[in-house]
């Protein structure tokens, strides 16, 4: 069962989903970080550089959030340089909802606390071994150098971690953030 003693020494509870045909064992997890689930259209993570359309859902349980869950239609597709042939995919997000006349149109929304948009990307760190020299390199950005330009604009990015969850099977740790165009450094196009 789920005790003090059993979550301080590690212990994963299992639980045991049912219904008249058939069951399953299930690890339960507890985490503080919020959680992503992505179900793709393909029934995979992407594995190219074409889009694949997605299901967006983000529960957001950190404290004092106003608005817990957010869902979006999407696409995505797998990108990287070094690391996009690394087994934990880097992946680019398009956020989209339907319009009037069955238009798709992007879906700004803002994701854990950060500038509402509809791109976003989702790193999965797999050669950062210590998961955090990267979220650590952005911050250093954002606090020491983003703001110092003859212009007064902010340059920075942002990233938050979080669990990932793709068709129902765990993926672990990721960084969600946007990656920099001409919507941070407030450049029309």
């Amino acid at each position: 069962g789920i005790s003090e003693e059993n979550i301080s020494n590690n212990i994963q509870p299992i639980a045991i989903i049912f219904n008249d045909y058939s069951y399953r064992e299930l690890n339960l997890v507890v985490t503080t970080l919020p959680i992503l689930s992505l179900d793709f259209e393909g029934g995979e993570m992407p594995t190219d550089k074409l889009d694949d359309n997605l299901k967006f859902k983000l529960f957001d349980n950190r404290e004092g959030v106003f608005s817990r869950f957010i869902e979006s239609d999407g696409n995505a597709h797998r990108r990287g340089g070094v690391s996009y042939g690394a087994p934990k995919a880097n992946l680019s997000l398009e956020l989209t909802t339907e319009s009037v006349g069955n238009n798709t149109r992007k879906n700004e929304v803002s994701i854990l606390g950060m500038k509402a948009r509809s791109k976003y990307v989702l790193a999965g760190m797999y050669y950062d071994f210590e998961k955090c020299r990267d979220m650590f390199g952005a911050k250093l950005w954002q606090e020491s150098s983003a703001k110092d330009n003859d212009f007064g604009l902010d340059l920075s990015y942002e990233f938050r971690y979080i669990e990932v969850i793709a068709n129902g099977e765990y993926q672990g740790l990721y960084m969600i953030g946007y990656k920099p165009d001409e919507t941070v450094f407030e450049v029309n196009t």
